[in-house]
């Protein structure tokens, strides 16, 4: 039986990467209604297997895994009924979505560190902008800034951001 700091760290694992499983369980499932199938018996599972979880391994390549082998057992079990995919390209697409999901995260993570290193002003206009998806006029009605002027220092500040993206992921790639 997990402690209840396990089921706590499990809790706030699974939170944070429920939706890229739930997308992972669609590329291999396009039907919407089984692939929630597939999702909530994956989330079932995942509880059961807890203690077998490595920490040192990521979380969301064990819950995929995990969803992986559940996908292919809903296959079984609905034989019958036909696929769209191939078991072969099934396993291809499972391939490329895990050597594809490594360099994504390391984006994500100096994506992060960058937009860290913003002023306070900028990082406001990019949340803004991108996190409650506020129109430019929108905001420049809210701050009493010309549109012009914030369009022109958000594609600064995405240059800024490419920039550093660019040279964290360059620093990543010489260790």
């Amino acid at each position: 039986m997990p402690t209840h700091d396990q089921t706590r760290e499990f809790v706030r694992r699974f939170a944070e990467c429920e939706h890229e499983v739930y997308r992972y369980i669609l590329t291999l499932l396009p039907d919407a209604a089984q692939a929630q199938d597939v999702f909530q018996d994956t989330a079932v599972a995942l509880w059961e297997k807890l203690e077998a979880y490595d920490p040192a391994r990521p979380f969301v390549a064990w819950a995929c895994g995990v969803a992986h082998n559940k996908v292919l057992m809903h296959r079984r079990s609905h034989a019958r009924q036909p696929h769209t995919l191939s078991d072969s390209t099934l396993e291809l697409i499972a391939g490329q979505y895990a050597d594809e999901r490594e360099p994504i995260e390391a984006q994500m993570r100096a994506l992060t560190d960058c937009l860290a290193k913003l002023q306070a002003k900028h990082r406001e206009l990019i949340e803004a902008r991108y996190h409650s998806k506020m129109s430019i006029h929108e905001y420049a009605r809210r701050t009493g800034r010309a549109v012009n002027t914030l369009y022109k220092t958000l594609d600064r500040i995405r240059r800024r951001l490419l920039d550093c993206i660019t040279m964290t992921m360059r620093a990543e790639g010489e260790r």
